[in-house]
């Protein structure tokens, strides 16, 4: 009988049944540790690469194109201690805790390491990786798992806003982000000392811009409502009640410095409710087209219509897994701040407290928390990943674009610029710009078109120079206002003294420059031109600035392609302040 050589199994002991369950749970963590490291590592590197690209548009370039960005760089670099021994006679700092300032104090640190130019650049910088971080920031705070869905923003990083030189109102856009976060996190537990930091947040919004802390208060404002309506509707809980009308005092009292500040400052403005501006069905159809992201060419709408409709379907997506699943969490309340601002987009007037430009600010909050919100509760899924590589896709040629404008735009910076080395430090400077946005520049056989389509680059870019020769820009329309820092002593307001009916803004210029000196003591040393002899060559407001200069100033500077050329007053032997 043949042996039956057929091996037994022998049945487990307790003891090696445990160890096998151990030695298998071991390797499925090591397997787990290693696929999330790798994935938590390419992730990191996917950001890296795309914060680096989303940096090209401000480093490609040795001047960032902006409307009021120079300007606002003049008034940083005046507060940074580079003024020359005249700046005092035309300026005077106003010593009021005034919103704006925040953007200030940090363009007037850099402008004490950098060039005014490469301290503008670090700025942006600054801006654009504070946005992307807070944006990640907001989204931890909602749904820890949400980081990579972050690539949301990259698509609003580069707007119209920011483009005009709005920097205090993108600074602060930025720091909300953090502060709604940092709310949301403590809400459930809102201790004393978390209640104070939310105080100091609220303070530094504030400084940075009105419409970041009225965002931070509006979505504290919706919740803490919600909380206590919830909580009266409710059950009655032995002090639930009282709990959180504690909360909402503690709210109120660490808010009340801020809240203060800002009655002070609307009251001061004179409270105003201006112009309405575009009617809603127009206000709609900018919202649609995704208008408050264009800036510079038509080129952009293509990213901005895609990227609505991107959001349009990562919202609907968010929304159908959050019913199907029953997933509510605190952060569905930016859900309800989206919509809030949608209707202040639509409905607010386009000119309150002295702020222009309010429905497309309300467009661009309106757009953030709506990305934020749909980011956030995507999941993890394959549509997730579908919808993120979407919005980085987009980012990345919306930042292309973005790079492309401003190489565009730059040879004709830089002949604006040219003047700067004919500029001697400490003079007084009136800039006439007759082409703001620098029409038929780029192609003579198309005289119509603009080469910026919303931006009037040119209008402010004597900022610039300014800054770089610590001199005095007769052109600095923030000096004329008591909305930021620096203001222009009233008997030598140029606004008020030189500028005549339409003044500066318009084109052409409508200003009396050459009797300036015998009715203020004030002088405009040098007179600089862009593109006098363009469009406008036989406008009547031309001819008289012709006249002016014949009968005072002499031509001295003309740039390489014609377009800018500078005037020096008669008389005045030595550079800068003589006689």
């Amino acid at each position: 009988m043949r042996r039956n050589r057929t091996k037994q199994i022998q049945p487990l002991t307790t003891a090696a049944k445990t160890a096998r369950i151990a030695a298998m749970a071991q390797d499925q963590k090591k397997t787990t540790l290693f696929s999330a490291g790798a994935t938590a590592c390419l992730q990191a590197v996917l950001a890296i690469i795309l914060l680096a690209a989303a940096l090209c548009p401000i480093w490609s370039v040795d001047y960032v194109p902006s409307q009021d960005g120079p300007m606002h760089l003049e008034n940083a670099s005046a507060l940074a201690g580079r003024i020359g021994a005249s700046f005092c006679e035309y300026y005077y700092a106003q010593l009021k805790p005034v919103p704006n300032t925040a953007g200030y104090l940090v363009m007037a640190a850099l402008v004490k390491i950098f060039t005014p130019a490469v301290a503008q650049k670090v700025f942006l910088s600054l801006y654009v990786l504070l946005m992307a971080a807070g944006f990640w920031y907001l989204l931890a705070a909602i749904r820890p798992k949400a980081g990579p869905c972050a690539v949301f923003c990259l698509p609003l990083v580069y707007n119209e806003l920011l483009s005009m030189g709005f920097y205090s109102f993108m600074f602060g856009a930025a720091m909300c982000l953090f502060a709604i976060g940092y709310w949301l996190r403590c809400q459930a537990n809102l201790t004393v000392k978390r209640a104070a930091v939310l105080g100091l947040l609220a303070l530094l919004l504030y400084f940075c811009h009105l419409f970041a802390i009225a965002a931070l208060w509006l979505v504290m404002g919706i919740m803490t409502v919600a909380g206590l309506i919830s909580e009266l509707a409710g059950p009655q809980q032995n002090g639930a009640i009282k709990s959180s009308l504690r909360k909402a005092g503690l709210l109120a009292a660490v808010n009340l410095p801020a809240g203060a500040l800002a009655c002070w400052y609307f009251l001061q403005s004179g409270g105003d409710v201006g112009q309405f501006g575009l009617g809603v069905a127009d206000r709609l159809a900018e919202i649609v087209r995704g208008d408050v992201l264009v800036a510079f060419s038509l080129d952009e709408f293509i990213v901005s219509v895609a990227f609505n409709c991107l959001l349009a379907a990562a919202t609907g997506a968010a929304a159908i897994i959050k019913f199907r699943h029953r997933r509510w969490n605190r952060g569905d309340w930016l859900l309800a701040a989206a919509g809030l601002f949608l209707a202040g987009s639509l409905f607010f007037p386009d000119v309150s407290a002295g702020g222009a430009y309010v429905h497309q600010r309300f467009a661009f909050y309106f757009l953030l928390a709506l990305a934020a919100w749909a980011a956030a509760n995507l999941g993890t899924g394959r549509l997730a990943f579908a919808l993120a590589s979407a919005a980085a896709i987009l980012g990345v040629i919306a930042v292309c674009l973005q790079t492309a404008n401003c190489r565009r735009l730059e040879p004709f910076i830089r002949q604006y610029m040219e003047a700067a080395r004919i500029i001697p430090p400490d003079s007084t400077l009136l800039p006439l710009c007759f082409n703001g946005y620098g029409v038929g520049l780029e192609d003579k056989a198309r005289p119509d078109e603009q080469m910026s389509l919303k931006i009037a680059v040119f209008y402010h870019q004597d900022g610039l120079i300014a800054a770089q020769k610590q001199a005095v820009s007769l052109a600095n329309y923030s000096a004329s206002t008591d909305k930021f820092i620096y203001r222009y002593h009233d008997g030598k307001d140029p606004f008020r003294h030189i500028a005549r009916e339409t003044g500066f803004k318009f084109e052409p210029p409508c200003v009396d420059f050459l009797t300036y000196r015998g009715r203020t003591g004030g002088q405009a040393d040098y007179v600089l031109t862009w593109d006098m002899d363009g469009r406008y060559a036989g406008h009547p407001l031309t001819a008289s600035i012709r006249r002016q200069l014949d009968a005072g100033y002499v031509k001295i500077f003309q740039s390489s392609g014609g377009l800018c050329r500078v005037y020096r007053r008669i008389g005045l032997e030595q550079p800068g302040r003589t006689n």
